[in-house]
């Protein structure tokens, strides 16, 4: 399919501190010193919360037993708590109706594992980034729970319209009962295990729009890789050290992870682990994704 050629303008505007990218109704900053999207505004409002910019996101939150095999992993090598730092930021104009946005980051773990991740942002004056993905790691070729980005969004996007499998939760190897088709959900009113850990896990998903009373929306579309998409209240980092549910905190963020790899949700707790097809390697990934105000 032939791609549709843009025309309305986009203004680029640069400091030494950051770089801002706008169009009609809309505008999207980067961070210069560590290649991350800072603001990410539609009619005034920025939908993005402080430090909540798209980064890489390899772990979630173990399934308890079912996980338990795998967090290690994730526990030794620092999957849970990688450092970020920048290795390249570039601007460069297209024409007159788009820029794109180099950045590449290196998220350092433990016992000498990291990846690279360069994110090339190629912004639209009709709205829309289109943002390329590759990702290469170093060290060990180690289970990880999901390739993908997370980014943490205004709480008062609240509502999530998808075409993809549900209404109810599914993974790669449970998910033949989820029907494909187009659903809503409140990121609120989601099943909730007593004892915290990830959920919500929605896969072979083409669009993803979330919405909120008062609120500008923002739509996320797959390539023609299908995506997996989950909107929860809460992060990894708050859910894993909680024992019940009762005493997580209060919601400060919609997070929204897309994903193009997630971890099978196997029987560790009375049996095996997922089978190795619905297992998540440290290799060399690359996906794409477009965000649209």
């Amino acid at each position: 399919m032939a791609e549709v050629k843009v025309t309305q303008p986009v203004k680029l505007v640069q400091n030494a501190q950051s770089t801002t990218i706008s169009g009609k109704d809309f505008s999207v900053s980067f961070d210069k010193m560590t290649g991350f999207m800072s603001q990410m505004t539609k009619n005034g409002v920025n939908l993005l919360v402080a430090d909540g910019a798209p980064k890489l996101h390899l772990w979630r939150a173990s399934h308890r037993n079912d996980d338990d095999w795998a967090y290690q992993q994730w526990q030794k090598f620092g999957v849970n708590a990688l450092q970020y730092s920048l290795v390249d930021f570039k601007v460069e104009v297209v024409d007159n109706a788009s820029v794109k946005v180099i950045a590449t980051t290196k998220a350092d773990g433990k016992e000498g594992f990291g990846v690279y991740h360069t994110a090339t942002y190629l912004v639209k004056g009709d709205g829309s980034i289109k943002i390329d993905n590759q990702v290469e790691f170093v060290g060990f070729r180690i289970n990880l729970a999901r390739i993908g980005v997370r980014m943490l969004l205004d709480k008062k996007l609240d509502r999530m319209n998808f075409l993809g499998r549900g209404p109810f939760e599914n993974y790669s190897d449970r998910k033949s009962s989820a029907e494909v088709g187009v659903y809503e959900i409140g990121v609120n009113e989601q099943y909730e295990y007593e004892k915290p850990m990830e959920r919500g896990n929605h896969e072979e998903v083409s669009w993803a729009k979330l919405s909120g009373n008062g609120m500008p929306s923002l739509m996320v579309k797959a390539d023609e890789k299908l995506m997996q998409v989950a909107a929860l209240p809460h992060t990894d980092e708050q859910m894993h050290p909680i024992e019940y549910k009762i005493d997580l905190p209060a919601s400060t963020s919609t997070v929204f992870c897309i994903s193009t790899k997630t971890l099978g949700v196997g029987s560790g707790s009375c049996g095996p682990r997922p089978l190795n097809q619905f297992q998540v390697f440290a290799e060399p990934t690359s996906f794409t994704y477009a965000i649209q105000f």
